[in-house]
This record gives structure tokens, C-alpha cells and sequence, in this order.
């Protein structure tokens, strides 16, 4: 069976799929690395399909590359592959067929299912896990295990794929364990995935085990969703209900692609959602109308992209709820406001989300305005538009779950003094936020409007917390180094990707100023934006070895004002959580890559 990673022809929300996929037609260094570990197992156990349409001339060049320098005679087969395969350069097919001879000479006596002891240094114990995944003997369970304990991230890796290879479902719980590992979560992931349906239950105990850290909840819902069983509808509904944003997002998006739908039973809970998500729509479209009447734009910019998100959540809930069709086509139903199975559907639903299918698609001209829709709205969640002065204040104590972390940071920046006691409290209150970027903020304003507020409050941080908050106080912090200036950066390279998303990456970049002495260093290197003095635009460089010797170049440059690096493990990570989004970064690196 062609295995669903080398198809181009999966949902286009299937991002680790698809990305691996599409990788085959980037030409960087670093979609030919990625796109070589994910493919591993595939070459060894003779999958070839990835060979036939590749357009990456690294990845080719990668896998001879590999196969000299490690001496891996698993690779014999995607080696003579590319040596036959007359459309590819022939220097390429050359050295293939050089390797392959190479490997053959040097391994004539090699014998497949040989098992010796595994030797006590690392490289000895990748070959012993080489030699079990590439033998046709079912290994022992306890084997597996000793692997899987192994200090080293590829035997951890080689044992995950001895577990895909022989389809030892029963041990998807030790599987689900390595994605709490970032080396290892995306080769668990995939292991997952090929179980399908299989690993469905333990990936149900996995969730409540590790519902406290909500990346990997994230990861375990897609793979719950990618099998679009029946039995796991009523798991992903109850999520639903979940306290998280992003988790009640996740397991929506779950059922309304695998087009599951609601069981009678479950409809009266599901119809009180909705009007709860209908009233927070309304609510925000009264904050539409006092920001646009204050002429706010740049909060009304957000304001905009919060309604938006709501209400696509809105068009989830009524088509799983209601058996209809939604999203891009807009809602469907007779004109007497009832589906096809005679359910009554309320009028305001049809207000929000008929109306906002003719605003994307431009059906009619003559779309409701705010204000006429607020009215139509206010017959069933009574609202009144707030008070402009009061809204800012509003915004930065509303529930995290309701309004976006970037929205509350845009309205902090949106205020020039703290003048009033009610708004004071409610910034110095942020700086025991969980959320660094919002801590950041309020410290900022703080330094802006008095630094006697703070007085009052340090005392009670943490140790950690202050030593960062004392530095903005002081101005003793590079500006560049402040979240917020990160993520606009990094909004300006990735235009597709929300600035909530891009809060990950830039929690992980790294500032490197003319006057720091320390170095870093990251074996699968980064994306590094060189500023110099004088100038508004940046270079881009992708390192990917020895990084830390070019970096310390481009620093002793006497022009050099300050860099940026985002690790490129980090934006492997960043796959994992935003699978949807990640290729955006993948096609930057692909035009910047020199």
C-alpha cells in the first residue's frame, strides 16, 4: 500500500503530510535534510515513490551522502534507484552508482539477519538498530524497549520505526511517550498516524495523561481527527467544551473535515454553544462599531481578525450540529430557515454567517453594514456598544480563551500613560500573566508611566520574572529583544502565519547584539537576519554547520548592529503544532537559501 506521505493529494489541513510531501519540490539544504529523515524507513523497507517525482537535487545528494559517510548498505536499493533512473543528472546517477558499487564490494559477506550483541559506543548501537529494522525477524518486544530507553536520539528514532515496520500496534503506548519529546514527536507522530484507528484508544489515555501541556494535546487531537473514526466523535465532541481556545479550534476543525456529525443527544448542549459563540460574535461586533466610531484603526484591525475567527468556529458548530453544508459555500438551508431533516435553524445564524459568505465571495453588494446587523442581532443577545473609555481596560482583563493574546498586547501598545488607578491595577496584574509577552508589555508602560507603580509589586515576582521586568524598567534591554518586536518581524516574513502562532517561534529567537560576548550554538543551525547600521533592510543567511563560527564573522563586521536567529529546530517543532502553517517558513527558506 503507497504510503500516504510521498501523496500531494491529502487534505490541505494534513500539514505534516503535506509539507513532507511538497518538500520534494523545494531545493534547499534544509527541505533536503527534513525531507531525508522522514523518509528514512520508507527508503530502507524499499518504498521508492519519493525517487520518482523529487525535483530536490540535495535530497539525492543527501541520501549518497549518507549512505558513503555511514557506510549504510540499507540504502543499496534508493541508491541503484537513482543510478537507473535516466531523467536525472548524470553526475548524480555517477555518483549513486560509484556508492552503490562501493557498499556492495565492502559488504559482500553481509549477512541480513545476523544479530550480534550491541557493542557499548553509540555508532555501534545505530548498527545493531539498522540491523533489526532491516531483518524479516518480528523482534522481542523487550528488544524494542531497550531501544526506545537508549540515550541516543537515533536508536530512540531506528526503534520507532522497528515498530512501524512490523506493525506493533500494541506498543502505540510507548510511542505516544515520545512526543513529549522534540527530537522524537515528529517520527511518533508519524509512526501514529500509519496505526490509524489502531492507536486510537491509547492516544485517548495519552490526551487526559498530558492535558496539561497543550502542545502535545494538540498533537495527539490531529492524529485522533486524521483517523475520522466514528467511535472518537463522541471523545472530540466532549472537547468542545474544553476551557482552551485553541484545544475547542483543534477538535472542531477534526469533526467538520472528517464531515462528522453530532448524535441527537448531544444536540441540546451543542445548540447552548452556539448561542453562547453567537453572543461573544455580537459582543465583538459592538466593540466593532465603538473602535471604527473612534476611528482606532489599529485595534480595530484585530478586532476584525478576532470576529473572523469566531465566526468560523460559529460555521463548525452549525455543521455539525445542524447536518448541513458550511465553509466556503456558505450556509445552505431552505428559506424557511430549516434543514433538510425539518430542524429549525435561528435567524440569527443565517445573519452572521450568510452575510459573511457574501462579504468573502462578493455574491451581493448589498451586504449588511455593522451596525444593521447589529441590530438584527440585538433582538437575540441584547448588547450595548461599549464605552470607548472604559474598552481598553475591558480588553486587557478579558478572558484569554475569548480574546487573543495579541489582540490584549495590540491594545497595551495602544496606550501612551497609565492615568487612572483601575487601569494601573489591571497592568501591574499582567505581570504575573503566564504569558512572558504580556509581562513584557506591562512593563513596558510601566517604565512610561512611573516606575514608583512597580515599587509597590516587585517584591512579589519571581526571581526569574524580576531579573527580566527590572531590565525593561530600567532601559537596560535591547529593544529588538522584546517579544512584541519579534513577532511584527517575523509577521513581515511570514505573512500567511497569525501573530498568536508566531508567538512560539519568537519566544525562541535569539537576539545577538554588537555588544554580547557569549555565542550560541545549534547543530541543525538557523535562519539569521543580519541588521546593519545605516541601513533598514536585512540579510538573510540559512547556516547550517559550524553557524556559530559565521555568526562571530558577520559580528566582527564594523557595520554590524544586531541579528536574529531563529534555530531551524525550532521551526521543526513549529510543524508539529501549526502543521497547516509551517510551510510558509519552508518556501522563505527555500528563496533565501544561498
Amino acid at each position: 500500500m503507497r504510503n500516504m506521505m510521498f501523496s500531494n493529494t491529502t487534505r490541505e489541513s494534513d500539514g505534516l503530510i503535506k509539507n513532507t510531501g511538497d518538500s520534494q519540490n523545494l531545493n534547499n539544504k534544509y527541505a533536503a535534510k527534513r525531507l531525508f529523515r522522514y523518509c528514512y524507513y520508507n527508503l530502507i523497507a524499499g518504498e521508492m515513490s519519493v525517487l520518482e517525482n523529487v525535483t530536490n537535487r540535495r535530497f539525492l545528494e543527501k541520501i549518497i551522502d549518507v549512505a558513503e559517510s555511514e557506510s549504510d548498505i540499507h540504502l543499496l536499493p534508493a541508491l541503484n534507484k537513482i543510478a537507473g533512473n535516466t531523467r536525472l543528472d548524470e553526475g548524480i546517477r555517477q555518483n549513486a552508482s560509484a556508492v552503490s558499487e562501493q557498499l556492495e564490494e565492502q559488504y559482500s559477506g553481509y549477512k541480513q539477519n545476523r544479530k550480534p550483541r550491541p557493542p557499548d559506543t553509540e555508532a555501534g548501537r545505530i548498527a545493531y538498530a539498522k540491523e533489526i529494522l532491516a531483518a524479516t525477524r518480528q523482534p522481542q518486544t523487550t528488544e524494542i524497549l531497550r531501544l526506545l530507553r537508549d540515550k541516543s536520539v537515533e536508536v530512540k528514532r531506528l526503534g520507532l520505526y522497528i515498530i512501524r515496520k512490523f506493525s506493533l500496534n500494541e506498543m502505540s503506548q510507548e510511542v505516544c511517550e515520545c512526543l513529549n519529546n522534540p527530537s522524537l514527536a515528529a517520527d511518533a507522530y508519524y509512526v501514529l498516524q500509519a496505526f490509524g484507528r489502531k492507536a486510537g484508544a491509547d492516544l485517548q489515555r495519552f490526551y487526559l495523561m498530558s492535558s496539561g501541556n497543550i502542545t502535545t494535546s494538540k498533537i495527539v487531537l490531529r492524529l485522533l481527527g486524521k483517523t475520522c473514526a466514528q467511535e472518537f466523535s463522541s471523545f472530540l465532541l466532549s472537547l468542545l467544551w474544553s476551557v482552551s481556545r485553541q484545544i475547542k479550534e483543534i477538535a472542531l476543525k477534526s469533526l467538520t473535515e472528517c464531515k462528522l456529525k453530532a448524535p441527537e443527544e448531544e444536540k441540546e448542549h451543542l445548540y447552548k454553544l452556539i448561542s453562547e459563540t453567537g453572543e461573544i460574535i455580537t459582543w465583538i461586533l459592538s466593540a466593532k462599531i465603538c473602535l471604527e466610531k473612534n476611528n482606532d484603526t489599529s485595534l480595530l484591525y484585530e478586532a476584525n481578525k478576532e470576529y473572523i475567527r469566531w465566526e468560523d468556529f460559529l460555521d463548525g458548530l452549525v455543521s455539525i450540529t445542524y447536518n448541513i453544508v458550511s465553509g466556503e459555500r456558505g450556509l445552505k438551508s431552505s428559506s424557511d430557515k430549516k434543514n433538510s431533516k425539518g430542524d429549525l435553524i435561528p435567524e440569527w445564524i443565517h445573519v452572521i454567517i450568510d452575510e459573511s459568505f457574501k462579504t468573502k465571495t462578493g455574491i451581493q453588494r448589498d451586504n449588511l453594514s455593522d451596525k444593521k446587523k447589529l441590530g438584527k442581532l440585538k433582538k437575540y443577545f441584547p448588547m450595548r456598544i461599549p464605552q470607548y473609555e472604559k474598552f481598553y481596560e475591558f480588553i486587557i482583563n478579558c478572558d484569554y480563551n475569548l480574546i487573543s493574546i495579541w489582540t490584549k498586547v495590540c491594545a497595551i501598545r495602544n496606550i501612551s500613560e497609565i492615568d487612572n488607578e483601575d487601569l494601573a491595577e489591571s497592568i501591574v496584574a499582567l505581570l504575573f500573566s503566564p504569558e512572558e509577552i504580556l509581562r513584557e508589555e506591562a512593563a513596558r508602560l510601566i517604565a512610561q508611566s512611573g516606575k514608583e507603580l512597580y515599587k509597590t509589586t516587585s517584591e512579589r515576582l519571581t526571581d526569574l520574572s524580576r531579573q527580566r521586568v527590572d531590565r525593561i524598567i530600567s532601559g537596560g534591554i535591547h529593544e529588538k529583544e522584546l517579544l512584541y518586536e519579534k513577532v511584527k518581524f517575523l509577521s513581515a516574513c511570514f505573512a500567511g502565519i497569525p501573530e498568536d502562532e508566531l508567538l512560539f517561534l519568537a519566544s525562541n529567537m535569539i537576539l545577538i547584539s554588537v555588544n554580547q560576548t557569549e555565542t550560541v550554538s545549534y547543530s541543525d543551525g538557523y535562519i539569521a537576519w543580519v541588521f546593519r547600521k545605516g541601513r533598514t533592510d536585512n540579510d538573510v543567511h540559512i547556516f547550517h554547520e559550524e553557524s556559530d563560527k559565521k555568526i562571530a564573522l558577520i559580528r566582527s563586521e564594523t557595520d554590524f548592529d544586531y541579528c536574529y536567529l531563529l534555530p531551524l529546530v525550532v521551526v521543526e517543532e513549529f510543524n508539529l503544532q501549526f502543521a497547516e502553517r509551517s510551510f510558509e517558513i519552508l518556501k522563505y527558506i527555500d528563496t533565501k537559501e544561498e
